[in-house]
């Protein structure tokens, strides 16, 4: 784990904790939870780069009529978090919980049909909290005749654009659920796999489980967000991505020149959306 991804984490458990006041993360339940489904998402952060892959676990939490996505490193860090009580057990978790847990790579958490008919991208461009809302029924779906067996399913195509890519969708038509990775809704039937036609960004399901106990769709209660345009925060969240150390300061730790070498080399210059459309 290199000390970026590691100072990125705590400056957002540190934002939560500044912005409540106190070491309890109160969240709100917004509707009880249905299905929890994981996928891997594979992407490549260099568009220059085809060797440098990386992998992240993903998990979309549906209940009834509302779903949130969200890296599932970040999941696990949360539902942990949530369960501190005092200041004690929360210095004990920023100092010990990194070292023994895989790290989130991915920060956003995107709500679906919150508020109704409409999705909330929630993301941080540091030192503060934003996320804009956009009209839940965007994508403009073309369904072909072509099927393809996958994990079981039969899955069949269909294709749209979004962010400046072309994407290529395979949904199942016996999972009747009108959900998929990211922003992506509203086919008929579960999205198991979509992936642009570069092969920059691809999301492959990997399991699919009702919840042993009452669980929530939650959202943290305190976390004050400011709200800006989708256009705004990706042409934000762009410049971040190219100089992050510009935008965290004094929060980067010294590191060797070799370090700082090796990771200059990578070119953070391919976020999921290219463009706004």
């Amino acid at each position: 784990m290199n000390k970026f991804l590691i100072i990125l984490n705590l400056a957002l458990l540190l934002g939560i904790h500044s912005l409540s006041g106190q070491p309890l993360i109160k969240t709100k339940n917004l509707e009880a939870l249905d299905y929890l489904i994981k996928y891997d998402l594979i992407f490549q952060e260099d568009s220059t780069n085809n060797q440098f892959l990386i992998t992240e676990p993903m998990i979309l939490l549906v209940g009834g009529e509302i779903s949130s996505f969200l890296s599932y490193n970040k999941f696990r860090r949360d539902s942990v978090s949530q369960r501190i009580t005092n200041q004690a057990e929360f210095s004990a978790f920023l100092q010990t919980y990194h070292h023994n847990n895989p790290m989130p790579r991915v920060f956003y958490t995107i709500y679906k049909n919150y508020p109704k008919e409409k999705i909330t991208y929630y993301g941080m461009l540091f030192p503060e909290r934003f996320h804009y809302i956009e009209n839940y029924k965007a994508f403009r779906w073309t369904i072909h005749d072509q099927l393809k067996d996958l994990h079981g399913y039969k899955l069949q195509k269909a294709t749209t654009r979004y962010g400046g890519r072309d994407w290529i969708a395979w949904f199942a038509p016996e999972i009747p659920l009108s959900e998929g990775p990211y922003k992506f809704a509203g086919l008929p039937g579960l999205i198991v796999e979509i992936y642009d036609t570069q092969n920059h960004y691809r999301f492959e399901l990997t399991s699919m489980v009702k919840p042993s106990e009452n669980e929530f769709i939650s959202i943290p209660a305190d976390m004050s967000s400011k709200e800006i345009s989708r256009k705004q925060f990706n042409e934000a969240w762009q410049r971040f991505l190219q100089n992050p150390e510009a935008a965290m300061g004094s929060m980067i730790i010294s590191e060797s020149p070799e370090i700082r070498s090796r990771r200059m080399q990578i070119r953070r210059n391919n976020p999921i959306e290219l463009k706004t459309e």
